[in-house]
């Protein structure tokens, strides 16, 4: 056994192994995962924060001890002593990460749970997802798969592998990314409100379902055997009529009506099926409007013949009297004339000339067309709007067309509340009931009933202004000008 005492040791003899050149990067790319981890934004820590973790204090004094020892030995032995302090600090570093990441697995959230929020709620889902839930939505999860029963939901979502969310409405498909998820209710109930409900192109109301927003990354998601792909910016609607995809930017915190309603905001599709739409309810409305003149010439044709071939002028059938109304009443008819729809109308000179008007006239009538529109805009397309909701077509689809559309809803769903609402809207145009005061609660059919039977005083009025009240009766319920009629029956039985 030797007599060297330990400072006269050669342990320059000692060769300590010299780490690899990145191995303080990847120690420190380490400790910033391991941070990112734990914060539950999983916003990855700064250089600052990685920083903060070691413990300065105890370092400058185990450096102060280490630099007193080595000036005790010699030269060489101080060299490589050094070396083997700088190996082993960092072997300590390394060692500390790895605890650290043992208790971190140790503490991982747990792969299995369901959750309902009564606020808004921010939970993580595995290791990977963190889910941000406004109240009243319920997501249960088993691992990367999540069911989201209801409500609205934000994900964050690391990337790592597939990570699906399904729905009752479809399933989204992500792989690393944020998203927004808003479950709608399935069937029209208190929860749903007027802007998740929307025209279709068959004249139906359609149901949104669901609304997915992407803000980072690429989702794909799928509705029956639809299937599309989102990248960052774009949404899509899952409606009771199949997905529509919108490359719309998707906005933080919009949901549904946000501005409505991804689907109230009009994409490239959606804007082409609405001019599709159009042309077909104005391709209609233009077919059912000369059905109705040939229906009234051939009515006028056959009292002429009844009357055993007297040619003499008959009163128009919808030119009703008080006691018309009355009558029409009680059987619960509703009938009425009303000028055409079309935009510039301006009756050319042969109508003129069978009308017995002079050629200047044609402005006056065409003055009278354009104050008619202008009315129906103001008086009658806000009662379309607040029934089936302002939108893109609520707002260009004809007036009569709309009227149309929430009568035959109405017989859809709630056939007497449709039979009332005509109900009334007959017995105060016959003057059996009072007209609803400014503010009374009066079902929206009726109302819009009354101001569609209202738009032929407005029509005569204008025209009085510049040929007198019975002349403007004449030319409105004369032949040969752009109007149309209708009945409505399915009253009292």
């Amino acid at each position: 056994m030797s007599d060297r005492k330990d400072h006269d040791l050669d342990l320059s003899a000692w060769d300590a192994e010299e780490p690899s050149a990145d191995f303080a990067e990847r120690v420190v790319l380490a400790a910033q995962r391991e941070k990112a981890a734990s914060t539950p934004t999983g916003a990855a820590p700064t250089a600052d924060d990685a920083a903060g973790d070691v413990t300065r204090p105890s370092t400058a004094s185990r450096e102060e001890r280490s630099t007193r020892a080595l000036r005790s030995l010699p030269s060489a032995s101080a060299r490589s002593l050094g070396k083997r302090r700088a190996t082993w600090a960092i072997a300590s570093v390394a060692v500390g990460l790895a605890a650290s990441a043992i208790f971190h697995f140790a503490q991982r959230a747990p792969s299995h749970g369901e959750i309902t929020a009564e606020t808004r709620t921010e939970v993580q889902i595995g290791d990977r997802a963190v889910a941000v839930l406004e109240p009243g939505a319920t997501v249960k999860w088993d691992g990367d798969a999540v069911d989201q029963r209801a409500g609205n939901v934000f994900y964050r979502v690391e990337r790592g592998g597939g990570f699906r969310v399904h729905t009752q409405q479809g399933d989204v498909d992500v792989q690393g990314t944020c998203f927004r998820v808003d479950v709608k209710a399935s069937e029209r109930n208190d929860d749903m409100t007027t802007r998740d409900w929307k025209v279709g192109g068959t004249g139906a109301l359609v149901a949104t379902l669901m609304l997915v927003s992407v803000y980072e990354g690429k989702v794909a998601v799928s509705h029956a055997q639809e299937r599309a792909t989102l990248a960052a910016g774009d949404s899509a609607t899952v409606t009771s009529a199949g997905l529509v995809v919108s490359d719309e930017t998707a906005k933080n915190g919009t949901t549904g009506g946000g501005n409505a309603s991804s689907f109230e905001e009009a994409n490239k599709n959606l804007v082409g099926s609405v001019s599709d739409y159009k042309k077909k309810l104005e391709t209609i409305e233009t077919q059912k409007k000369d059905l109705e003149q040939k229906l009234a010439a051939a009515e006028e044709k056959l009292a002429i013949d009844k009357r055993g071939g007297d040619a003499a002028p008959t009163k128009n059938d919808f030119d009703l009297s008080q006691d018309d109304l009355v009558a029409l009443a009680k059987e619960g008819t509703m009938k009425y004339r009303q000028p055409c729809t079309k935009p510039n109308y301006r009756p050319d000179a042969e109508t003129l000339q069978k009308l017995g008007l002079a050629p200047q006239d044609g402005e006056t009538i065409a003055a009278a067309y354009k104050r008619i529109g202008e009315w129906r805009e103001t008086h009658i397309r806000p009662m379309c709007q607040e029934a089936v909701g302002k939108s893109e077509l609520s707002e260009k689809m004809p007036v009569d067309a709309c009227l149309h559309l929430v009568s035959d809803y109405l017989g859809a769903t709630d056939p007497k509340a449709r039979q009332d609402a005509q109900q009334l809207a007959v017995d105060i145009r016959a003057g059996l009931k009072p007209a609803p005061a400014a503010g009374e609660k009066t079902p929206v059919l009726t109302r819009m009933m009354l101001a569609t039977t209202q738009q032929m005083k407005v029509f005569e009025d204008e025209l009085a202004k510049t040929f007198g009240p019975e002349e403007a009766h004449r030319i409105a319920y004369a032949d040969g000008l752009c109007m149309g009629h209708s009945t409505w029956g399915g009253g009292k039985k």
